[in-house]
């Protein structure tokens, strides 16, 4: 951990002291509600609504943190695992740096949740080192506090308690069988489909708990699709999934056939697949690039012992940038892979 001088509401690392931190020096009484996410930089766009009724991993970190990037690329695993389940991640940034620096660093470490600045949790500025990782259930109290590299099977359990997250907290009568599918991703068209049945239901119980669910989920999915919208020129990756993902979810519905709608158009829009394309590599990049060593005692890219140690992922890294660079010369995704091929030391030409 990297020791931090705090300054509320935001955080300025002063010294690159490690230290460690008991649970018992915390204040264990947070609640979800107390957070409040202050400026959005990267990913989706959450308010504190979203937060209900989901398990939130809070992860607060900088660029000057080693443990902190160490510990990124595990979190975006966890996101992608879990997120479905309703699970949220949010990275929220501890040090001084400008807004693109983070952006870029944090997109280099694989992050794919929501990256936030000058975040903040009430009653909760007593910890003085990052990375500091703040879990909560799904009914908004705290369950952890600490490293997050000891907070996966805390979450992982949490995630497998919760309620599915559609349903705002509410447990159905008349439709349990139904809100027990929910559990699983795949299942939410069957569901949605089956609710729509009995919404006309003579049951004034059973049609209103079959509205609720049609509602809701109907409600999700528009969601996601609206989101994919927003993030079509800055990650065409997490839109392109995200669309598939309303498709595969509610096939057989209007929703899902309004998603495999957008999923032609987004086919045989060339731009936007050329860009697709051209990120998708950047990602490949982004993973090659986590996989160099450094030397010790060696902080040059381009000493004999440097490039030795990492020749096959130098060599991978320019291949691919240099492919970039013809396909999509003018993309951003192009311009970050040769940033990051430049500060590798990849021969790219």
């Amino acid at each position: 951990m990297l020791r931090l001088g705090l300054a509320v509401p935001s955080l300025v690392v002063l010294g690159f002291t490690f230290a460690s931190t008991q649970a018992a020096d915390f204040n264990l009484k947070v609640k979800t509600e107390d957070i409040k996410l202050g400026e959005r930089l990267l990913g989706p766009a959450l308010s504190s609504d979203d937060l209900k009724h989901r398990v939130v991993l809070l992860e607060f970190w900088g660029v000057n943190c080693g443990p902190c990037l160490a510990m990124m690329p595990k979190l975006a695993n966890w996101n992608s695992e879990m997120s479905q389940h309703g699970l949220v991640v949010v990275g929220a940034h501890a040090q001084q740096a400008t807004p693109d620096r983070i952006k870029s660093v944090a997109l280099s470490r694989g992050a794919n949740f929501t990256i936030v600045a000058n975040a903040r949790v009430e009653g909760a500025n007593d910890f003085n080192a990052i990375p500091h990782c703040m879990v909560f259930d799904h009914t908004g109290a705290w369950i952890y506090r600490g490293h997050p590299q000891e907070a996966e099977a805390i979450v992982r359990r949490a995630v497998a308690a919760a309620p599915p997250a559609v349903l705002e907290g509410r447990k159905l009568a008349k439709l349990s069988s139904l809100a027990m599918l929910l559990k699983k991703e795949a299942n939410l068209g069957q569901v949605l489909k089956q609710a729509q049945e009995r919404a006309s239901s003579t049951d004034p119980a059973t049609a209103e708990e079959a509205n609720f669910l049609v509602d809701k989920l109907t409600a999700a999915a528009r969601k996601q699709l609206d989101t994919a919208v927003e993030l079509r020129e800055s990650d065409p990756v997490s839109a392109w999934k995200l669309v598939n993902r309303v498709a595969t979810n509610f096939k057989g519905t209007d929703l899902g056939k309004d998603a495999a709608e957008s999923l032609a158009a987004m086919k045989s829009d060339k731009s936007f697949q050329l860009e697709l394309k051209a990120f998708q590599t950047l990602d490949q990049v982004r993973n090659l690039n986590l996989q160099i060593r450094k030397v010790p005692g060696d902080d040059s890219n381009s000493s004999p012992a440097y490039r030795s140690a990492n020749a096959p992922l130098l060599r991978q890294i320019g291949n691919l940038v240099r492919e970039m660079k013809k396909a999509a010369p003018d993309s951003k995704a192009t311009q970050e892979a040769i940033e990051i091929a430049e500060s590798a030391g990849a021969p790219i030409g």
